[in-house]
């Protein structure tokens, strides 16, 4: 059964209309609601996260140096550490001279509960039209279940109807094609084919 955070926990409530908040602010809102959600994920603006005594939960896997990856199982979800994400970030141009410009980014985040008895899914996405300075953001929050949920073998992360999917096996890791889908506040849908223009590269 699929429970939704409540209305004053979604972003959109803290920014009035027609405002464009700073990146800082998005930060702040959504450590705020982390706090609240136990999905906190960032950092108050301003500071830096502990570089000694960082608290490990207990039962769960911690990242180690020297990992062999192999894909495409290591685009899955791997629920032996508690917090994982993916993300996509971009630019998109409307095609013809003078066309319109747009940035867009989607989150998935997964996080196990402490007692590993359930994983929660939260997801959010933006989109700017960069002429106009409209926008729009909207999140998600979930039980995993049948609206929520991150495959263990392959890319396959989904938020009710915005899901990120690798679309097709390919013959070299950094060669696959993903298909992000999605929409922001019904006023907005994104269905894009995301192809590499670059190997892939370990983050951290």
């Amino acid at each position: 059964m699929a429970a939704s955070a409540p209305a004053s926990d979604d972003l959109a409530a803290h920014v009035p209309p027609g405002v464009v908040p700073t990146m800082n602010q998005v930060i702040e809102q959504l450590h705020q609601r982390g706090i609240r959600t136990g999905l906190g994920a960032f950092n108050p603006p301003g500071t830096k996260p502990a570089l000694v005594g960082i608290a490990v939960p207990e039962g769960f896997a911690v990242p180690q140096p020297g990992k062999t990856f192999s894909f495409p199982r290591d685009h899955g979800a791997h629920p032996e550490f508690k917090l994982e994400w993916w993300y996509v970030t971009g630019h998109l141009y409307a095609d013809g001279a003078g066309g319109r410009r747009f940035g867009f980014q989607a989150t998935f985040f997964r996080q196990a509960a402490p007692d590993k008895s359930m994983q929660l899914h939260l997801a959010h996405m933006a989109i700017i039209d960069v002429a106009t300075g409209k926008f729009l953001h909207q999140e998600r929050l979930n039980r995993a279940g049948w609206d929520a949920g991150s495959a263990v073998e392959t890319l396959d992360v989904r938020q009710g109807n915005w899901s990120l999917r690798l679309s097709e096996p390919a013959a070299a890791a950094g060669a696959e094609r993903m298909e992000l889908r999605g929409g922001v506040q019904a006023e907005a849908a994104l269905a894009l084919m995301l192809t590499p223009a670059k190997p892939l590269v370990v983050f951290g």
